[in-house]
């Protein structure tokens, strides 16, 4: 298929119209995370170009709003302008210009919020009444959490490392760049709907939802596999699971010890697999025999690397999208699936017999 055109707009109020940016020459956009282990960061773009003065010098300011998409996927990126730097050259034809953008979970952790939060109430109706005094609005769109948090008061105080804690109880996804200045919660198990988009290093087989890679990563057999676990959650005794030999451990809002076992218990199963799983892939979009798949890779989403016969089961935590005038590089940062991928009768954690239910 022929290259991706991408664009920026820049708009200075919240919902008013978006104005393109000129003479673009590379937007590089890094979203969501490296690996499961990783705290949900904010979204972050840095737009290029030239001729600063027909882009950039028309009231460009800090805090204004950014879109980014193409012109054959209709999916918006949305940012917050958050820097701006101009080289100037001997001639004006050589001046260039550099936009650092940030996506709304950055705003959120620029604020103070006053917050009560009630002992029972589900994980990601929690982070909405955290971010209530905030500038960001919170998607609950897929639920509102499938975990119960203990009650805790916030008193005028920066509410990110809550914000984080609260997502680490449910295991959510966190997407912060979907929608203007919002931020988008996955509830548990809510963000692997398909169709799933096959990696592959057959260069022949350019369908729909299958597309071929240039590059891959391994990782190490020992990156970040632990054989243990250990769950702190708040006012509530410490949950471990495994042997505690080479340990993760977390802060959590738990309401009840069971659940903060049942977390302990669930990530250990996640974390320890000693296999040899892709943790990144890279692909140029130009080899891709049309642009749907673009749509399909959202954080959270199962998708399938296939190398040399061998399919590589994986889930979507990061992406990093760079484009320029000829290219559309988009690498994929993975974690392996295999811990998603079967359920284990009669178990607390994988699976209740008879209750037709997941115990976490």
């Amino acid at each position: 298929m022929a290259d991706l055109t991408w664009r920026a707009y820049r708009s200075t109020t919240e919902g008013g119209i978006y104005v393109e940016l000129d003479n673009i020459q590379s937007i590089v956009m890094q979203l969501g995370r490296n690996k499961v282990t990783d705290q949900w960061r904010p979204a972050t773009a840095i737009i290029n170009g030239r001729l600063p003065g027909l882009a950039v010098n028309p009231g460009l300011a800090v805090n204004d709003f950014i879109k980014i998409n193409n012109t054959t996927v209709n999916y918006d990126y949305y940012f917050r302008v958050a820097d701006i730097k101009i080289e100037y050259d001997f001639v004006s034809n050589g001046d260039t210009w550099e936009i650092a953008c940030e996506a709304a979970l950055a705003t959120a952790g620029r604020s103070n919020v006053s917050a009560t939060i009630t002992a029972g109430d589900e994980t990601i109706y929690s982070m909405g009444i955290l971010l209530t005094d905030a500038p960001v609005t919170l998607s609950q769109a897929t639920g509102l959490g499938a975990s119960f948090v203990s009650g805790f008061t916030v008193d005028d105080e920066n509410p990110i490392s809550y914000f984080q804690k609260l997502a680490q109880t449910e295991q959510a996804y966190i997407a912060d760049y979907d929608f203007e200045n919002t931020i988008v919660a996955f509830q548990r198990g809510t963000a692997t709907d398909g169709p799933f988009v096959t990696f592959t290093d057959d260069n022949t087989a350019t369908t729909t939802y299958k597309v071929p890679y240039n590059k891959i990563s391994f990782a190490s057999l020992a990156e970040d596999y632990v054989d243990g676990t250990v769950v702190n959650p708040a006012g509530l005794a410490t949950q471990t699971a495994g042997t505690l030999g080479r340990s993760f451990s977390l802060d959590s809002f738990d309401q009840t010890i069971s659940q903060a076992a049942n977390l302990a218990a669930y990530l250990n199963v996640v974390l320890s697999q000693s296999s040899a799983v892709p943790n990144s892939v890279t692909t140029n979009v130009k080899t891709w025999a049309d642009a749907t798949p673009q749509g399909y890779l959202t954080l959270g989403q199962q998708i399938t690397v296939r190398l040399r016969s061998t399919n590589y089961n994986c889930v979507l935590e990061g992406l990093t999208i760079a484009a320029t005038p000829s290219q559309t590089l988009i690498t994929a940062k993975l974690s392996p699936a295999t811990a998603y991928a079967f359920l284990t009768l009669d178990d607390a954690v994988l699976g209740r017999l008879d209750n037709n239910a997941l115990g976490f």
